[in-house]
């Protein structure tokens, strides 16, 4: 029997039985809910010099009280959607 090749992570999910709820935690989605906890997060915002929106992952850490990205608190960053915490590979 031929191994049908697996382009995503997904594409792999489908292939093999799994629980649905596990296999849900493994992929991220975008989210407009500002994180709750400190981690790493893909953050995606609107750019302000290009049409496309600009990605990048930062560190969300506590500062004066207040969840924040170096010390400027998330809750006063541009609006942007989040996908997090990252988990740490074992």
């Amino acid at each position: 029997m031929a191994r049908e090749k697996c382009s995503t992570a997904i594409d792999l999910l489908e292939t093999v039985p799994y629980c649905k709820e596990c296999a849900s935690s493994l992929v991220l989605k975008w989210t407009k809910n500002v994180p709750t906890e400190i981690g790493w997060y893909w953050r995606r915002q609107k750019s302000r010099y290009e049409d496309s929106p600009e990605i990048d992952i930062v560190y969300i850490r506590k500062y004066a009280g207040e969840l924040s990205i170096g010390n400027y608190s998330i809750n006063s960053s541009v609006e942007s959607e989040w996908a997090g915490p990252l988990k740490e590979p074992k």
